[in-house]
Parts: C-alpha cells; sequence; structure tokens
C-alpha cells in the first residue's frame, strides 16, 4: 500500500444505495432537455388509461421487469424491450415494440435515470428509428457516472403534431463487473495500465494510478490519472522518462474514487523492465556526408523501440595527437527512432583520416546504460578552388572547398597579383 492512504476506502464500492422502486411514469415536462421527469405528476394534461406491459433483457426473456403503463387510444399494443448491448458491457438498448407501420407517431422521447440519488443523473435520449420501424436507443452508463443497478427508464410517444399519445415506464438492472488490472507492452517508451469492470452501484468520478519504481522506494511516486476509453476500462499512460530508473520493477496501484467522494484502494500490479542493451549490445556506424565531403554522421542502428533511452552522447576525436581535440556530440531522435549527430573537420582542425567515436546511452538517472566503440576513415579531401567572376565595389571574392588533411590545417593563404608586369603587385 501506500503511506497516508485515505481510511475506510476498502469499503467504499460496496456501500449500498437505496433503490427507488417507484417507477409510475410521468407525462414529458415542457422542456425535457432542462427540466425533470416529473413522475406522479397530478397536473397531466392528457388524459391517459393504465395497462400492463413487459420489458426483457436478452439474458433471460421471459423476465418479467417492473412497469407501469399509461397510454391514449390508438397506441396500447404498444411495449418497450430491453436488452444488454452484446459487445459492450456499459451498455444496453431500449427499444419499442408496436411503433412500425403508425404514421401517427411523430417522435419518440426516452427520459433515463438511475435510482441513486432520484434524478440527479436524468437524461433525455431521443430514439431513431430503426429499418424494422421501431424507436431505439443504446444508453452508456458513462452518461451517468458510470453507475450500475437500477435504472429507471419513460418513454414518451409523441404525435405528429408534438402530442403526447403514451407514455410508458421501464426498469432495467445493469450488472456489475469484476475489476481486472493488466498492463500493456511498451510503445514509444511508456507502457499503459489498464483497469476494466470498476462501474458501480455509487459510480465513478476519478481514477488514479500511483506508480514507482522499487529501488530507492517512493522517492519517484508518481499519481497518474486514468482516463475512461471505452467499455467500462480506464487506462493510465506511465512515461518511463518520468521516473528514476529505467530499468527496475515498476509498481502500480489503482484507487477509485465513486460519486460520494469516496475512494477505495482497487488492486495492484507490476512490469519488470530489463535492459534490451543486456542481449541486444548497442551497435552504431558512420558514413561520409553525401553533400559535404568534410562532415560524417553518426548513427545508432538499434536503438529503436527500445524503453528506458534518456539520452545518447557520442565523444569524438581524431586518431592524430590523442584527444587534444575531442568533442562531444549530442544525438537527435530521428524519425526512425535512432540517434544522429554530424561531425564537422572544422571542429577537429580539419583533420582527416582515421577518427576514434565512443557512444554512450544514458538512463533516467544519468547512468550509461549502454557503450560502444567504433572506428570511422575520413577519405582525402580534393580542395575545390573558385572565385566569383561578378566584381562588385572593385572586388571579387576566391574560395576554397574541401580543405583538410590527416595533419589539420591551421591556415590558408591565397597569394595574388596581376598578369601584367609579373608579381610585381604580389599581396
Amino acid at each position: 500500500g501506500i503511506t497516508g492512504n485515505p481510511s475506510g476506502q476498502e469499503n467504499a464500492l460496496s456501500e449500498k444505495t437505496e433503490v427507488r422502486t417507484d417507477t409510475k411514469p410521468a407525462l414529458q415536462p415542457e422542456n425535457p432537455e432542462t427540466t425533470k421527469d416529473t413522475a406522479g405528476s397530478d397536473n397531466a394534461d392528457v388524459k391517459v388509461d393504465e395497462v400492463d406491459a413487459v420489458t426483457t433483457n436478452d439474458q433471460n426473456p421471459d423476465e418479467e421487469l417492473s412497469e407501469t403503463v399509461k397510454t391514449t387510444t390508438g397506441v396500447s399494443d404498444l411495449r418497450i424491450i430491453i436488452s444488454q448491448a452484446a459487445e459492450n458491457k456499459t451498455q444496453f438498448t431500449v427499444s419499442t415494440i408496436g411503433c412500425a407501420g403508425k404514421a401517427e407517431i411523430g417522435r419518440v422521447l426516452f427520459p433515463t435515470w438511475t435510482a441513486r440519488n432520484g434524478q440527479d443523473d436524468l437524461h433525455w435520449y431521443e430514439g431513431t428509428r430503426d429499418k424494422n420501424g421501431e424507436f431505439c436507443i443504446t444508453i452508456d452508463s458513462k452518461d451517468h457516472g458510470y453507475e450500475t443497478g437500477s435504472y429507471l427508464i419513460h418513454t414518451y410517444i409523441h404525435g405528429q403534431q408534438g402530442e403526447i399519445l403514451k407514455v410508458v415506464g421501464s426498469s432495467y438492472n445493469l450488472e456489475e463487473s469484476q475489476p481486472v488490472i493488466s498492463m500493456t507492452e511498451i510503445w514509444n517508451n511508456c507502457f499503459k495500465v489498464s483497469i476494466s469492470g470498476i462501474s458501480n452501484r455509487n459510480g465513478v468520478s476519478d481514477v488514479v494510478v500511483p506508480t514507482w519504481t522499487q529501488i530507492n522506494g517512493h522517492d519517484d511516486l508518481r499519481w497518474e490519472k486514468a482516463t475512461y476509453v471505452g467499455n467500462d476500462t480506464w487506462e493510465a499512460v506511465i512515461n518511463i522518462a518520468d521516473y528514476k530508473q529505467s530499468y527496475d520493477t515498476f509498481i502500480s496501484h489503482v484507487y477509485v474514487t465513486d460519486k460520494n467522494g469516496q475512494q477505495k484502494y482497487l488492486g495492484a500490479t507490476t512490469k519488470i523492465i530489463d535492459n534490451p542493451f543486456v542481449k541486444d549490445p548497442l551497435e552504431v556506424t558512420a558514413q561520409q556526408q553525401e553533400n559535404d565531403g568534410s562532415k560524417f554522421v553518426i548513427s545508432t542502428q538499434n536503438c529503436s523501440k527500445k524503453p528506458g533511452i534518456k539520452q545518447v552522447d557520442f565523444a569524438v576525436w581524431s586518431n592524430r595527437n590523442g584527444q587534444d581535440e575531442i568533442r562531444w556530440y549530442q544525438g537527435v531522435l530521428g524519425a526512425n527512432g535512432e540517434y544522429l549527430a554530424s561531425v564537422d573537420i572544422e571542429n577537429h582542425g580539419f583533420e582527416t583520416g582515421p577518427f576514434i567515436i565512443h557512444t554512450y546511452i544514458k538512463g533516467n538517472n544519468g547512468e550509461t546504460i549502454s557503450f560502444a566503440s567504433v572506428n570511422f576513415t575520413l577519405a582525402k579531401l580534393n580542395p575545390i578552388i573558385e572565385y566569383d567572376k561578378a566584381v562588385l565595389n572593385n572586388t571579387f571574392k576566391i574560395r576554397i572547398r574541401n580543405v583538410g588533411s590527416e595533419n589539420g590545417v591551421t591556415a590558408i593563404m591565397m597569394p595574388t597579383w596581376s598578369r601584367s608586369n609579373g608579381q610585381d603587385d604580389l599581396r
């Protein structure tokens, strides 16, 4: 567990709530989108009669659910069917039976709320007509605070002029699932903690995943927030770079806060991340740059998709006179997941010939997690002399490209004179 965890959390999600059994239907308010469904109103302006009806779910089609119906003439045979969604355990479908072929029906509304805390989560859903001519909606618990248990559904059948033809009251019990905590594989230096089946009768307002590495206890503890991704599943993204250890046992706990503000410890999971360079040693190459012979490019070859890399450093120097011109280059992460650095011999006294390259892979805590040494020989350069044919302000320029040698270059002189009278104007 985590030090400082609120007491009594283990009972937070098992707290019982009083289930409302009054499913007596009511007439639609004037502004249903913003007004509560006034069940049992004595001020109804439409005269209705009560009849019996049955709703079922697909797990037990013969099970009778509590239901009351008020109706006008013309749609007395209408019924409501409620069934659990096959591929999403947080959803169920409400559908009319008997609307097909009735031209007098204009639209159907389904105000829905959970039995907990009255109509605090009331939603008005408008039904869509399916290919069979019936009206249906899909209700998701995420729109009702992720609550399970008893849902109350009233169905309003409206005529073409907006008048109410019939009102049906139904209920449905959305079952709880067993919570499951799992972890994904590592991708882009991250892994995910996935938590499913946590919807409950008290709802869900927040899910957090405190995570830390095993070495040195809670010194890198972070409270990662999980987000809802659908189908009663929440996910927290764990970025390895946010922790002090690149390779260690990562420990994650899961806490769920319900709509009553009670937090409960749900469970824990661990992920062991090993140094991948132990089995796959670091590989580095270097090659002369195509468009500039005075430069060469260093590149790692097997860092892509490996976790725990915070930084890559390349130490470079020529073989002449030891490390008198050593330079450190920080690798830049390329689109292919490898680290690159461009070396210009200007930084190394314009020397060509053999170069020595040491590569250091650094982890989250600055520690070296892998090392490689390679040699590269920069070929002899062929200088190219150019000059400007145009004279501007009585001046023209001479330039020399691809300058370098195995002994380096400290200066370049360009003695110049005019053709007439020999070198009498040599400079």
